[in-house]
């Protein structure tokens, strides 16, 4: 016969796995680490990776990210030095859509209904919405109630992004 059939060496393959493996700390213990390293930030898994936070600090939702734990750290270091040089705190960062909602009530100057700002600037009424909502969150707009609508102005004390 010319051909034998091939068999794994299973034994060989059981040594190289105990040999490449590397014990993975589980995400409790991640956790508590970054939260040592970093007293105040509290610490969790996305679909994404982690994200971590400051007690009590504007803006709300994550400060910084990071697919590893190391990613994550400098993520939240950065956010630290930030903030020592910006005393008034970072930038905000804006989703295009809310970008578009606060350039048309910059250019309005005035308070406007969410059907407004959508005919003035194409989004969808929904999106525009939804922009004025975050923008609201993040403290850059103030909304009032004029009748049956919500009328949104620029918050005077915010500095707003270019």
């Amino acid at each position: 016969m010319c051909c034998v059939p091939w068999t794994p060496d299973v034994s060989a393959a059981a040594g190289l796995a105990a040999r490449s493996a590397v014990p993975v700390p589980d995400d409790s213990t991640v956790f508590t680490a970054i939260q040592a390293s970093y007293p105040g930030w509290r610490v969790w898994r996305t679909d994404d990776g982690l994200a971590a936070r400051e007690g009590g600090t504007p803006p709300p939702g994550p400060h910084a990210r990071g697919d590893t734990a190391a990613e994550l750290m400098r993520g939240i270091e950065y956010v630290i030095r930030t903030r020592a040089s910006h005393p008034r705190g970072p930038a905000i960062r804006l989703r295009r859509s809310e970008q578009a909602a606060l350039g048309t009530l910059k250019a309005a100057g005035a308070a406007m209904s969410a059907r407004a700002v959508s005919d003035a600037s194409g989004l969808a009424l929904t999106t525009a919405t939804t922009a004025l909502g975050g923008l609201r969150a993040r403290g850059v707009v103030t909304r009032r109630r004029d009748g049956g609508v919500w009328r949104y102005s620029l918050a005077a004390a915010k500095v707003m992004p270019p």
